[in-house]
């Protein structure tokens, strides 16, 4: 059989058509050639490791490139986002909560999928799920219950639950990250403080299980005599803390606004309510509208996603900051303003209304303030 043979000139032809259409994608070693020109391909990204803390969190890193990149990762506990781009762009890596107590690795790849350009690798690190547990301890035949509150990041002020609700002290919303910590599952009772102090100030002494009021941040702080400082505040000998620590052997505190806040939401747990474990504040609140004009026993009502009670209601509670404007900025383990002229008083009261029961509520007054609707609740660091 004869064979079939193209003309030479038909052939030629075709080998150009082909030639005309593969053109923009000829592979070179380390560079493209696009629209007859030789590009060379480059690559960067700004991080070359990433540490995420064991409650997960949000990281980014920018990719520099003159051409299309692809981003894969070697981990089911990572989110990452975009997965490809083009050119210089931003990459989002969120990272789930590690409930391991080991910590874990992944590895983020970026490349251009061409012969001859490096991909490059960023190292992921998450801590590993600390161990912080629940304690209870008995103080001159008073009960103190603290719980473990497991930082991480979160929004500190007038977060989309708080509705129209907020007032303009609550702004700007800003993104902070704690450390662990523990917070009093209660506030502190009479019983509590005529344990440490020998003494009950009150203004309705109903009894060892009632929050004591009527104390100012400097009855509990202290103003005179040997000091010790703990978490940038210096708490002095004859202030009820002194006194607790020097009974306890341990370093109680003042929460900071922060971690108030952050107790108060739910921590890690949070359902984003608008107040302290509910958007129902009746029950999770003694406040003017069902108190009866008075205090009421601590744990009346229900605790919050922690275990926490009466965060949103009974008696206002006094933190360590000084009372300032919020800043936009991220912050980490923040303590407040250097100085100031008031004090920082958080949740709500027994006289107050359901505006001032929510989370993201604050004020302040004069460190020499007594009133019967403030009292205070303790905190310690875990280390």
């Amino acid at each position: 059989m004869k064979k079939i043979q193209f003309p030479r000139k038909e052939f030629s032809n075709i080998t150009k058509i082909i030639l005309s259409v593969l053109a923009p994608y000829l592979i070179y070693v380390g560079c493209v050639k696009i629209a007859d020109e030789k590009i060379q391909i480059t690559l960067d990204v700004s991080k070359t490791s990433l540490d995420f803390i064991y409650s997960g969190a949000e990281e980014s890193f920018s990719v520099t490139s003159n051409y299309q990149w692809t981003v894969n990762n070697d981990a089911s506990w990572l989110t990452v986002s975009p997965s490809s781009g083009s050119n210089n762009g931003s990459v989002k890596v969120i990272a789930n909560p590690n409930t391991n107590t080991d910590s874990r690795t992944a590895t983020i790849t970026v490349s251009n999928n061409v012969q001859g350009v490096t991909g490059k690798t960023i190292n992921v690190i998450q801590q590993p799920l600390p161990s912080i547990n629940n304690y209870n301890e008995t103080i001159n035949g008073q009960n103190l219950s603290m719980i473990a509150v497991q930082g991480g990041l979160f929004t500190m002020g007038c977060t989309s639950e708080q509705g129209g609700d907020c007032w303009d002290d609550e702004t700007p919303t800003h993104q902070v990250t704690l450390s662990d910590f523990y917070m009093g599952k209660y506030e502190v009772t009479q019983g509590l403080w005529n344990a440490v102090m020998g003494n009950n100030p009150s203004y309705f002494p109903k009894g060892d299980n009632y929050p004591v009021e009527n104390v100012s941040w400097n009855d509990i702080v202290g103003t005179s005599g040997a000091t010790m400082v703990i978490k940038g505040i210096t708490y002095y000998a004859n202030g009820f803390i002194y006194k607790l620590n020097q009974l306890t052997g341990k370093q109680y505190r003042l929460p900071t606004e922060a971690e108030w806040e952050y107790a108060a939401r739910g921590g890690q747990s949070s359902n984003k309510y608008k107040y302290s474990g509910s958007n129902t504040v009746g029950n999770v609140a003694w406040y003017s509208d069902n108190s009866d004009g008075r205090t009421h026993a601590v744990g009346g009502k229900s605790p919050n996603e922690l275990g926490i009670c009466d965060m949103s209601g009974n008696v206002h509670e006094w933190c360590s900051d000084w009372f300032g404007v919020y800043s936009s900025n991220a912050q980490t383990n923040p303590t407040g303003p250097s100085s100031g002229s008031n004090r920082v008083f958080r949740g709500g009261g027994w006289y107050y209304g359901a505006r001032s029961a929510r989370v993201s509520y604050r004020n302040g007054i004069t460190p020499d303030y007594r009133y019967d609707s403030i009292g205070f609740r303790l905190a310690r660091s875990s280390n």
